[in-house]
């Protein structure tokens, strides 16, 4: 979606505050696309994914009174759909992760492509990823979440956000360099 005219969307959030029908019915088709790619990233199949943009939305349009900045709506509804894919997810799994400076650092290498999840098959393999590590590389990277407030979202600590991370880059990294030889399946996690 390309960037909401904020006098537009200030005057669609006022109508959801109000209830009205329209007003909600547009906000979710002009932000469909938005949510649906972070509820994806999130989730565990289409159906869940589809759950977690329905619920967040549910959430978003009962709050909304106390949102006030149109500025910022697209990180609030990012929130929203975060925590509420959480809420979906089963308790993150917490395997033993080793502190940040004893995992290897991340080279930069495929950084752009990284930053960009814009191809399928890197969502893809971006799905591959533990749970734990799929939700730290999306906070970090994609949605632009601070390793502190990823460690207070998930409940781990700020380290274990940065091993996370760093682990997640590396498994990454091993199964872009699979793709010319399309073994990435075997590369384990």
């Amino acid at each position: 979606m390309n960037e909401f005219d904020p006098v537009i969307l200030d005057q669609l959030l006022k109508g959801c505050i109000k209830k009205n029908r329209s007003s909600q019915q547009l906000l979710f088709k002009q932000f469909y696309g938005y949510s649906m790619n972070i509820c994806q990233r999130y989730s565990e199949s289409p159906k869940q994914a589809r759950l977690i943009l329905n619920d967040g939305f549910f959430k978003l349009f009962s709050i909304l009174g106390t949102f006030n900045d149109p500025s910022s709506f697209k990180r609030f509804l990012a929130k929203i759909l975060i925590h509420t894919a959480l809420d979906h997810s089963t308790q993150i799994e917490q395997a033993p992760s080793s502190s940040y400076s004893e995992v290897e650092q991340p080279v930069l290498i495929h950084e752009k492509v990284l930053i960009q999840p814009a191809s399928k098959e890197l969502a893809l393999l971006i799905q591959k990823l533990t749970k734990r590590n799929r939700y730290i590389f999306n906070l970090f990277i994609i949605d632009g979440f601070s390793h502190d407030e990823i460690a207070e979202i998930l409940g781990i600590s700020v380290e274990a956000s940065e091993s996370g991370l760093a682990q997640a880059r590396t498994t990454l990294r091993k199964f872009l360099s699979k793709i010319d030889t399309g073994n990435y399946d075997r590369v384990t996690r």
